[in-house]
């Protein structure tokens, strides 16, 4: 039995306008998520794997996660599934944070999104801040291609890849004991239909103003460069606030692709269309859209109320092999 497994996982990050840079010593010890995922089958009717009850370790680069043991003991019944929703419930994490010589702990808490996390310089006081998302909806991803289960020895993929970049979200009182997240900077996660194989990746870069903003688009292909999934990255609080996957299809020359609005709820996404030439290390974007609904699209400008953005449409994009 074959799995590289784990879940999807979404809220809204805050930032302060200027976050200082963790030093070294600081390190995430646990990030444990309850999480409700169920498979939806081609008549839309849905199986579910994680019943959102329990916490999952998902601080882990490997295939072998302890989300992985998890779903191996829940594989879904025989099937042609189109799709997985998922909702999470709780988010904990138990880390160290060292700012001007000083580290700093979370501590045993329960939190709401919008809630500081009162950190401790009290080692003895270390533990897991418990956070509960302010969202309510279920997310649903569309899977670029049918998963067909047909025994128990089925596989369901999964990639999951943190850079090693600590990010805070930081109160505007500028406190170091009041943080809103702490995380790796996750490049891409997610349940995939078949095994993944390569990875293309590139900084889409725009401006307002004076002011230079950017994200991280990974997409993720079989050996054909055939889409399975994509993970849009947000470094820092005036970026778009893309996150995960929720639909995408091979074009001529490229791809388009829609990725969740982490702002907003299920039915608001960004599509991005995108060509890439792997051979000459190059990308170029045709336009990024704001979906409000599948008839309300605003064009680039206006993804942001105030407009006034514009979009570097040319640049370089990295093309690898994923490797375990």
């Amino acid at each position: 039995m074959k799995s590289i497994l784990t879940i999807f996982m979404a809220t809204s990050i805050l930032f302060a306008t200027t976050v200082p840079e963790p030093e070294d010593g600081s390190k995430i010890d646990s990030k444990q998520i309850m999480v409700k995922v169920d498979l939806i089958k081609d008549d839309n009717s849905t199986v579910n794997l994680l019943k959102g009850d329990e916490y999952i370790e998902i601080k882990s680069n490997s295939n072998t996660t302890a989300i992985a043991d998890t779903l191996i003991k829940n594989l879904p019944e025989a099937g042609t599934y189109i799709g997985v929703k998922y909702k999470v419930e709780k988010i904990r994490t138990k880390a160290r944070i060292v700012l001007n010589g000083t580290t700093y702990y979370t501590q045993t808490k329960d939190v709401n999104s919008s809630e500081s996390w009162n950190l401790t310089t009290d080692s003895t006081k270390a533990g897991y801040t418990t956070m509960t998302p302010s969202f309510t909806d279920e997310n649903f991803v569309k899977f670029t291609k049918p998963l067909t289960i047909s025994n128990a020895n089925a596989t369901i993929y999964f990639v999951n890849k943190f850079s090693k970049n600590i990010q805070l979200g930081w109160s505007n009182d500028n406190n170091p004991e009041h943080i809103y997240w702490i995380g790796e900077e996750q490049l891409y996660t997610g349940i995939l239909p078949q095994e993944p194989k390569k990875e293309i990746a590139f900084d889409i870069n725009y401006t307002k103003g004076s002011s230079w903003r950017s994200n991280k688009l990974t997409i993720i292909t079989d050996n054909n460069y055939s889409i399975l999934g994509a993970h849009m990255m947000r470094p820092t609080e005036n970026a778009l606030n893309g996150s995960f996957f929720k639909d995408g299809k091979n074009t001529t020359n490229g791809y388009e692709i829609d990725i969740h609005n982490a702002d907003s709820n299920q039915h608001k996404f960004f599509r991005i269309k995108v060509d890439v030439n792997c051979t000459s290390g190059t990308y170029s974007l045709t336009n990024i859209y704001s979906h409000d609904s599948i008839n309300n699209i605003i064009t680039f400008p206006e993804i942001v109320s105030s407009g006034g953005y514009s979009l570097q449409t040319t640049g370089s994009a990295v093309c690898k092999n994923i490797t375990y």
